[in-house]
């Protein structure tokens, strides 16, 4: 079961419309474009939800809970299963 808002958020990223800093740079809303976690990379969707190390550390912990290989994607491949 999905709760709506998580919902909306996996919309969001499905198309590509999440408001990640690299878009909100382009907008012209934020100055500089690192992400939040690391801050040593650009943060876009692709490396925020695969990338970035912050979120392999989450990967990892969630397969170690789960019992569970979880593949690694990009951002294409993960929504068009």
């Amino acid at each position: 079961m999905l709760i709506p808002k998580h919902r909306i958020n996996l919309w969001l990223i499905a198309h590509k419309c999440l408001l990640t800093q690299d878009r909100m740079v382009r907008m012209v809303i934020l100055q500089r474009n690192s992400c939040f976690f690391c801050e040593t990379q650009e943060e876009t969707l692709e490396h925020l939800f695969f990338r970035c190390c912050y979120s392999q550390k989450c990967k990892l912990v969630l397969e170690t809970l789960l019992h569970f290989q979880i593949p690694n994607a990009n951002i294409v491949d993960f929504f068009s299963r």
